[in-house]
């Protein structure tokens, strides 16, 4: 998940700054297909991976926790979003999409972690219950 959910964010960085240039209706449609390759990249599927790789005891917590913090983001995004095109236009919104969207790169490179075994380390297990 980290090499994926980094990679997918560059690319997508890229994408965004290639979608801003775009003058041609065909150039459109393969900027939108590879965005969508990139969406599969950065969204839910990834980051539900690297939960289900390194979590068991409190997996559930981890799902829940990104699953509400990502459906947070409409609630941030939508406002700047309209607030970047009535200031900027479509293209300057899109380029400060960009630019926003390579920013996460590096914190996913550095807070996502390898997988367990890669740092030898095992998966967060739960505590044994007791024998009351």
């Amino acid at each position: 998940s980290r090499f994926v959910m980094s990679l997918g964010s560059v690319a997508a960085a890229a994408l965004l700054l290639l979608w801003a240039q775009t003058s041609s209706l065909l150039m459109l449609y393969a900027v939108w297909a590879c965005l969508g390759v990139t969406s599969a990249m950065t969204f839910y599927d990834p980051a539900f991976t690297a939960i289900a790789v390194w979590f068991k005891r409190d997996r559930a917590r981890a799902m829940l926790t990104v699953t509400l913090v990502a459906g947070l983001a409409s609630t941030i995004f939508i406002p700047l979003d309209t607030w970047l095109l009535s200031a900027l236009g479509w293209r300057g919104a899109v380029r400060v999409l960009a630019a926003l969207m390579l920013l996460t790169a590096l914190p996913l490179w550095i807070v996502l972690r390898r997988h367990p075994s890669d740092v030898a380390q095992g998966v967060s297990q739960s505590p044994p219950r007791s024998s009351r």
